[in-house]
Order: C-alpha cells, then structure tokens, then sequence
C-alpha cells in the first residue's frame, strides 16, 4: 500500500507545538521540499503530486525523516519571523527583549540539523549483519 501525504502531515504535526494553524499550502510546499532534498541525499522518490501519494510504502523511517525535514523549514520561518520582530524599532514603540527566543530557535534549528544529517546517515549506511 502507497504512504498518503497525510501520513507525512501526521508525524510533522506530532513534532511541533504550535496552536496556529499552519496553511494546507504552505505543508504541500514544505513536503515537496523535503522529498526533494532527501530524493538528492539518499535515493529517488517517487511522490504524486496530483494523489498526494508515495509510489509504495516508504516506510515510517522515511516518513519521520521527510517530517524532521519539514520541521527544519517551519523552524527556519519562525527564526525569519523573530529577527523581523526583534528589528521592529519607531519612533513610538519599540520591540525588544526577543533575544532569548532567537537564541531558543537558532539552537532547535541546529540539533535539528543535526538529526537529520544521523537520520540521512543511516538511510544511506548500508546494515552490517
């Protein structure tokens, strides 16, 4: 049986706390990405666009790792979001005090690099039996 879309939608959900509502457009884009990116770092996969499905089961490694990836953009959006807020300065108003929360998502963006170079690694790492 194919892995769907939702079920890569569903382990990057089950990853990040966020109360907002993330658009259904921006998930489609951030999944594409990810395909992408391990498609070149690993092995092709194939993915429909038009069915929102895998070709086969990918396997839930796979599918973590694609969720891991997408965590990695929604991460950077939000280090983006944060620096434009820290830089909000007028002449009434003045917002600061944010450098705590950079320094939050700068350090999750990085160890999240990081478990996805480990996560890269043993999808590429042939077993040893």
């Amino acid at each position: 049986m194919a892995t769907h879309f939702n079920e890569v939608i569903d382990s990057f959900h089950s990853i990040i706390m966020d109360k907002r509502e993330i658009p259904e457009s921006l998930e489609v884009m951030w999944l594409e990405k990810a395909v992408a990116e391990l498609s070149v770092k690993t092995s092709p996969i194939e993915y429909n666009k038009e069915l929102r499905e895998f070709k086969s089961d990918i396997g839930q490694y796979v599918v973590d790792t694609l969720a891991l990836l997408m965590k990695s953009y929604y991460v950077s959006r939000e280090i983006s979001k944060n620096n434009k807020i820290a830089s909000i300065v007028g002449r009434d108003i003045s917002v600061n005090g944010s450098n705590g929360l950079q320094k939050y998502s700068k350090e999750e963006y990085d160890t999240i690099k990081i478990e996805i170079s480990e996560m890269i690694a043993n999808l590429t790492t042939p077993d040893i039996n």
